[in-house]
């Protein structure tokens, strides 16, 4: 089976326990690429996949460069609420697929940038 290759935007406190949870309990995927804007939380998540999976991730504070990886699939964002739809945006329209651990919309507006990107 093909594994989904993700990059993993915020690891702030949900974003590192969503990666624990994706890395014990998710053997069809591979994390390819960790982000936040601190260095020390992306290089706790780095840490992590490393010694979970053995191999060593991308790692970086600047989202954008996860979103433009051709190697990630799926990114996921646990970043800033405020960030989410224009990440998920900006992932859609690089053909990647996107998961958000919220709904991450402040207006109207925000959910039809989101549909009408996937569409």
């Amino acid at each position: 089976m093909k594994k989904i290759k993700l990059g993993c935007i915020g690891m702030g406190q949900r974003g590192i326990l969503m990666l624990e949870t994706i890395l014990k309990l998710c053997d069809n995927t591979e994390v390819k690429a960790v982000c936040d804007l601190y260095e020390d939380r992306a290089q706790e998540a780095f840490d992590m996949v490393k010694k979970e999976k053995g191999y060593e991730p991308f790692k970086t504070t600047c989202p954008h460069e996860v979103i433009h990886r051709e190697d990630v699939d799926a990114v996921l964002i646990f970043a800033a609420w405020e960030s989410h739809v224009d990440l998920a945006v900006e992932a859609m329209e690089n053909g990647k697929y996107v998961g958000m651990e919220v709904g991450g919309a402040y207006s109207i507006n925000d959910c039809y940038r989101l549909v009408e990107t996937y569409e």
